[in-house]
């Protein structure tokens, strides 16, 4: 009862304004646009649990959707931070507001010379056309507060003997789940944050949290002739990723018809997610065609230790167990780097630099896999990243060294034919031994290690009605990887077609193929290749007010010494703006498959600050329903309901996570204001 009281306080005492108004559900049509934000999520984790991103990267679209850019206003930095829209393309908008005037609505963008159909298409979600007064920034914050009917194993009472037994079958706190945001602007020279996260069965002001598990706020001052300054917690990224940080739409799809840009910047971290950030100060200095930035931390990670050594870092972020607890921020790491380039229209280049130290040694167990990790408690990266364009031609790379002199790099070469069609490779080698804590990149491994690759892709647009893309990876581990315990190999292609038709109709048709070597379970050495087959077809309907997907999966997973197991789902999504004040929402789903291994995915639609793209499998059902009621311009409620039913199974997970029933529901409630 204490915890609910104090639950309810926090509710009351710390809700701060919200976001700009809009669409409860961050779908927003601009000038007539029929794209929605679920469409978006649902395109860009393409379909695929396997390349779905991180909550972080998630986050980070969204945070540039709710804040969206003026589209007469933005600089061409800020028109890159979208990474659909090229180099050449920010140019010609830049070039012809100036030459117009500034453009009156979005739908100009037709106009512009470059933008095609689906750029103009994204740009939406990301971009207003109104004068400053009509979207003005103040204090803005999001609520969420998840509230599960149902009760995990872990919750349920248990006798002293029994926790004896297993302390950790037990979690600490209650199956409340609560986050409270807080953002500020001013005028584009100073913006703060604060994200404060409660997970479902930790501690709620108690047991060393105060009052909350996770704790993150962030302070970004800028205008100060080409400085920006960032305190609290940040992230850096910078190129292709090899030393520090990761490029935008990191998926093959994406990649495919679109270059990756090099970014070489500091954000603010603004999601809950609880590993992958910086903590202290950073600089960004930007005078002409230079720039430079210069950054330093100091924070604690969870670490799973033997003794004094470190064996492995982890990154749920969850302290809800005894165990989970004992694990928490034990270990110190202190991070520093920076980057120093130029950069024009024709070209590119900057020289990256980061260092870890960890307080304890960092050695992971003694495993065929593991034989060339890193093993020490310092690691350090130096890169050289460049770009140049030529004509038609694009070259951009990123080449890095660790601190025992491994090479990682990776290589892209672009062709864009001026009739609508572009020709990619993107060649990329990572080094046995290769390490960079900070780094991520496109890889199909787990880690920047140990990966020789080749990814062709090609694009090409049919008028303004149609876009086919391809892309065939080809990959090879040279030693052991996880699952592999001698030098593997693998593949990954995808065909895809977009046809829009009539005035509010559009088709997507889509098939991906990937085969990858594993051991033979019981067999060492011998290998076998282990196949996934997907494809999907779905077919969406827009208007003003009415925004309908409905589409069909189909999964075949095969391998040399198992049978085949199959699944499919079939699924409708939908948003209508019932009026001025409602706007309602809902997903429906069948899913019958043979097993884990042939799941199928969609994206079930989530309150804002949320995404969730969730696997399915075995036999059942899933609903999800949405209703957002904004009575006054100041404030918003919204309210998530959600049920799981299967029909072949009588229980949930496992572990303290179990649940004993074939159902689960779920209701969640959101309330947000601006000031």
């Amino acid at each position: 009862m204490r915890n609910i009281i104090i639950t309810i306080l926090a509710i009351f005492f710390l809700l701060p304004p919200n976001i700009p108004g809009g669409s409860i559900f961050a779908q927003n049509i601009a000038d007539g646009d029929s794209l929605t934000w679920a469409d978006f999520i649902d395109n860009y984790l393409n379909g695929e649990g396997e390349e779905a991103e991180t909550e972080e990267q998630i986050a980070l679209f969204e945070e540039l959707h709710r804040t969206p850019l003026d589209v007469n206003a933005a600089t061409r930095a800020q028109l890159l931070l979208l990474p659909f829209v090229t180099e050449a393309q920010a140019d010609s908008l830049i070039a012809y507001r100036e030459r117009k005037g500034g453009l009156r609505s979005l739908g100009e963008l037709m106009f512009v010379p470059g933008w095609h159909f689906d750029t103009r298409h994204f740009f939406h979600l990301f971009a207003a056309c109104a004068p400053p007064a009509a979207k003005p920034r103040s204090l803005w914050q999001r609520l969420k507060d998840g509230v599960p009917l149902y009760k995990r194993d872990a919750y349920k009472p248990i006798d002293r003997a029994q926790y004896d037994k297993n302390p950790n079958s037990v979690y600490w706190g209650n199956n409340m789940r609560n986050v409270l945001r807080y953002r500020y602007e001013a005028k584009g020279l100073l913006r703060l944050g604060l994200t404060a996260d409660k997970d479902g069965g930790e501690p709620f002001a108690r047991l060393g949290n105060r009052p909350y598990d996770y704790l993150s706020g962030y302070a970004e001052v800028g205008g100060i002739k080409g400085l920006t300054c960032y305190l609290g917690d940040y992230e850096a990224r910078f190129g292709l990723g090899l030393a520090a940080g990761n490029a935008l739409y990191a998926t093959r799809s994406m990649a495919a018809g679109n270059p990756p840009t090099l970014p070489h910047n500091l954000r603010p971290h603004t999601s809950t997610e609880e590993c992958r950030y910086l903590r202290g100060a950073g600089l960004s200095y930007q005078h002409g065609h230079w720039h430079a930035t210069a950054f330093a931390s100091l924070r604690r990670l969870d670490a799973r230790l033997e003794g004094d050594t470190v064996r492995s870092i982890l990154a749920t972020g969850l302290h809800r167990t005894l165990r989970e607890m004992e694990r928490k921020r034990n270990l110190r790491t202190v991070s520093a780097g920076g980057n120093v380039g130029f950069r024009s229209n024709r070209f590119q280049a900057s020289l990256n630099g980061a260092m870890t130290h960890f307080a304890l040694l960092y050695s992971p167990e003694q495993r065929t896999y593991t034989a060339d990790a890193f093993r020490g408690t310092t690691c350090g990266n130096a890169s050289l990243d460049y770009a140049a364009r030529l004509g038609r031609w694009l070259i951009l790379g990123e080449t890095a060294l660790d601190q025992n002199a491994h090479i990682a790099t990776r290589n892209i070469v672009r062709f864009a034919h001026p009739k609508d069609w572009s020709l990619q490779a993107d060649i990329r080698h990572f080094s046995p031994g290769y390490f960079s804590f900070l780094g991520q990149t496109l890889q199909q491994a787990s880690s920047l290690t140990n990966e020789t690759g080749l990814m062709l892709s090609a694009a090409f647009r049919a008028g303004r009605r149609g876009l086919y893309t391809a892309y065939i990876d080809l990959f090879r581990f040279p030693h052991p990887v996880y699952r592999a315990s001698q030098a593997s190999n693998g593949l990954e292609l995808q065909a895809q077609g977009e046809w829009a038709f009539r005035k509010h109709w559009q088709l997507l048709a889509r098939y991906r193929f990937k085969a990858r070597q594993y051991d033979i379970s019981g067999h060492k050495p011998y290998m076998e290749y282990v196949q996934k087959h997907r494809a999907r077809l779905q077919a969406d309907y827009t208007d003003n007010r009415l925004q309908v997907r409905g589409g069909a999966d189909l999964t075949l997973a095969a391998s040399q010494t198992e049978a085949a197991t199959f699944g499919w789902l079939c699924y409708l999504r939908g948003a209508y703006a019932a009026g001025k004040h409602w706007r309602v929402g809902g997903f429906g789903a069948v899913f019958f498959t043979d097993g884990f291994d042939s799941a199928v995915y969609a994206y079930d639609p989530q309150l804002p600050h949320a995404a969730a793209f969730s696997s399915f499998f075995y036999h059942g059902m899933k609903w999800t329903a949405l209703a957002a009621y904004r009575p006054a311009p100041w404030l918003s409620l919204a309210l998530r309901l959600s049920s799981l039913r299967y029909f072949n199974r009588s229980e949930q997970s496992s572990g303290p996570d179990r649940i004993a029933s074939a159902w689960k529901n779920d209701i969640s409630v959101q309330v947000s204001m601006k000031m």
